[in-house]
Parts: structure tokens; C-alpha cells; sequence
């Protein structure tokens, strides 16, 4: 099953709202492909974060795409070898049979960017 992992640090809200809108717009477009995306925000703020996901879910109309929080201390973060750092805002993780075909760090949501991340799904949808 193809899947997106983007895990998100800090990264500049508009930024965000341009994946997320991304993400769920090829996931609406790609059902029969089973195509599935996870946006994971760094945060212990739990209070912060439900209204965050929440405001983010409204604005950009996701339906599909699934938005979590997890603290930057969890062991999942060494697992999937998400770098922490500060200046590392967002970490993009494309997959096809569990294994990672396209990964990309402070990924910029512009033409050029969404345009990087719609081939990446367009070669695990294949």
C-alpha cells in the first residue's frame, strides 16, 4: 500500500496547510490506490495540538488525510530517524511496500515543491 509520512517541526503554518491540502487532494484522487498520508506534528502541548489539528482540518478541508501529534521524545522518532533539529522543519517520507522510495527534508510547498512531491506519488502509485 502506498503511503506518505510527513513529519512536521515547527514548519511555517502556510506551509503545512499547502501539504495537507496536497496530501488529501491525492488521496481523494487516488482511493482505488489505496493511497494513504499521515501528517505527525512534534508537540507535547496536547492542548495546543487538538486545536491545531482541528483549525488545520477546517481550513484546508481535509477529509482523508490523517493529522496526529506525537511527542519529540518518542521512541517512533529514532524509529523512522526523524531529525529533531530545529532548523529541520518538515521531513517527507514516501512509501511503496513499506519501504522508502523519496524522502525530502524542508520541503517547500511552492510549484516546484508540490511538484517534487506530486511525482513522488505519482512513481509509488505505478
Amino acid at each position: 500500500m502506498p503511503q506518505i509520512q510527513v513529519w512536521i517541526n515547527n514548519d511555517d503554518p502556510a506551509n503545512v496547510e499547502k501539504l495537507v491540502k496536497t496530501l488529501n487532494d491525492a488521496m481523494a484522487s487516488h482511493k482505488d490506490q489505496k493511497l494513504k498520508a499521515f501528517v505527525i506534528f512534534l508537540s507535547d502541548d496536547k492542548k495546543a495540538m487538538e486545536s491545531k489539528l482541528a483549525a488545520i482540518a477546517d481550513k484546508t478541508k481535509s477529509q482523508d488525510i490523517c493529522l496526529a501529534y506525537i511527542s519529540p521524545k518518542n521512541e517512533a522518532i529514532e524509529a523512522y530517524k526523524v531529525n529533531v533539529d530545529p532548523s529541520v522543519k518538515n521531513t517527507i517520507m514516501v512509501y511503496k511496500r513499506k519501504r522508502v522510495t523519496t524522502k525530502e527534508v524542508n520541503l517547500v510547498a511552492d510549484a516546484k515543491g508540490i511538484g517534487t512531491l506530486q511525482n513522488a506519488i505519482s512513481d509509488v502509485l505505478k
